[in-house]
């Protein structure tokens, strides 16, 4: 491969502050407004023009339960942003363990309103390049947007990138995919609206679904799993042609709330890859999802009761990667930590969502099984502070789908309740430590843990 030599560039620093968050989506949204609410000047720099990253972005509705047998599971700032839309009808509380349904739209301006009154700024349209080293400390980032190249200067770093971006590009290790390299299938999701529910709803019940769906507004349906008459209609229409076995590989439908012709659909899954974040397959992944929506839209118009007059409503501008990058931190939490349900003095998070892998999947996890002999409220695993301070580089953490967790692990902790959670958690440790003029793991997690808990996130 050759090479080009760029000249030297002369690049102003447009901006300093006490903690910079790069990503504004599941994770970095709340650990802005975590920071911002703990008094540290700060800033989350997204490339979109919105918070929300996959919530928003790649469509991703409802948040998922966190699978508690006893008692909820949800962080401070995540209760506000569902007791917000609930309130205004964009959310609906679905059942104990904090399953939610909600409007990714709305939930767009929730998250900004919520970023602006903590005073969190915001800088879209706005992209990593680089980072400046002073030794094993960041010195500031270097992005792009319309203005050209800038530098920001901050006391502490958080990377919300989903990808670990920032971590691995200032000499962080990381780890990805299973056993065999191979990262989960990634997704393309899509809305059909002006679908009668009611229509809709009679098709499902009449092919045995009650589980999971009332009628209307509350709807889950997964292929495979409640409707075996949609099941029988999609391999119908595969082996006639119009849509094909990996359009239907995964089916997963939800309604919205706020918008009650819309269906959300979790589909098409793309398959795995061993690198779901190489530019080229991301870019085929993204065409061939809209080809297979486009398929699937017109056997739902054609063929599903309720659809008749519906259309694509909208195809969510960013691709649903599961899983990529996790990237090396203090410490790595294990598949024996969650099967164990083990508990951490510097717990941020707690869950006892399942292990959920599409695709990649291997014979590892059939060697495992969760301690049954501990009583239900003891059933739940957590996520200790260390598992989001970046090993190797004093100023910096992270948080969401990228952190510190096996394979196995970050299939159950990328949702989004224990996204939010460390988000939280970064977002007060990085307040903390610019505070203090402390590096990151000089920060004392179980001091972060009862400042959560002060705030009324639910730990125990």
């Amino acid at each position: 491969m050759s090479t080009i030599f760029m000249s030297k560039k002369e690049i102003p620093v447009r901006y300093e502050y006490d903690v910079v968050i790069l990503g504004g989506g599941t994770a970095g949204a709340i650990a802005g407004i975590a920071a911002a609410r703990e008094g540290a000047k700060a800033l989350i720099v997204e490339r979109y023009g919105c918070l929300g990253g996959s919530q928003t972005m790649a469509l991703v509705t409802p948040i998922m339960p966190e699978g508690m047998k006893e008692g909820n599971a949800e962080s401070s700032i995540s209760k506000e942003i569902r007791l917000r839309l609930q309130a205004k009808g964009f959310a609906h509380k679905y059942d104990g363990n904090n399953s939610s349904w909600f409007d990714t739209e709305m939930l767009k301006v929730e998250l900004e309103e919520l970023a602006i009154e903590n005073g969190c700024d915001l800088l879209y349209h706005t992209s990593f390049v680089d980072a400046v080293m002073d030794e094993q400390k960041i010195k500031a980032i270097i992005v792009t947007n319309k203005a050209g190249l800038e530098a920001i200067t901050a006391k502490q770093f958080i990377d919300c990138t989903g990808d670990g971006d920032l971590a691995v590009l200032v000499g962080a290790g990381y780890t990805k995919g299973n056993q065999n390299g191979k990262n989960q299938s990634v997704s393309l999701r899509f809305e059909m609206v002006g679908v009668d529910m009611n229509r809709f709803g009679e098709f499902l019940e009449q092919g045995g679904q009650a589980d999971g769906y009332t009628r209307p507004p509350l709807l889950s349906t997964y292929r495979g799993n409640l409707s075996k008459t949609l099941d029988r209609v999609l391999e119908e229409k595969c082996k006639e042609g119009y849509v094909t076995e990996q359009d239907i590989h995964y089916v997963q439908l939800f309604s919205m709330p706020g918008n009650p012709t819309a269906i959300s659909f979790n589909c098409p899954e793309l398959g795995d890859s061993k690198n779901a974040i190489d530019p080229i397959y991301m870019t085929k992944k993204s065409i061939e999802g809209k080809q297979s929506i486009v398929r699937l839209a017109t056997c739902f118009q054609k063929f599903i009761p309720g659809f008749e007059n519906s259309s694509i409503g909208q195809i969510a501008p960013m691709l649903g990667v599961r899983e990529s990058r996790n990237i090396v931190t203090e410490y790595q939490l294990g598949i024996d930590d969650v099967m164990n349900y083990t508990k951490y003095p510097d717990a941020i998070a707690m869950s006892d969502y399942e292990i959920d892998i599409h695709g990649a999947k291997d014979e590892a996890l059939t060697q495992k099984s969760y301690n049954k002999s501990l009583p239900l409220n003891e059933q739940y695993f957590t996520i200790p502070y260390r598992s989001l301070i970046v090993k190797g580089i004093d100023n910096l953490l992270v948080a969401g789908r990228c952190a510190g967790f096996d394979f196995y692990v970050q299939s159950t902790v990328r949702v989004q309740h224990t996204c939010r959670y460390m988000g939280e958690a970064v977002g007060i440790g990085a307040a903390i430590g610019a505070k203090e003029n402390k590096a990151a793991n000089q920060v004392d997690g179980a001091i972060v843990r009862e400042k959560m808990i002060t705030y009324g996130s639910d730990l125990r």
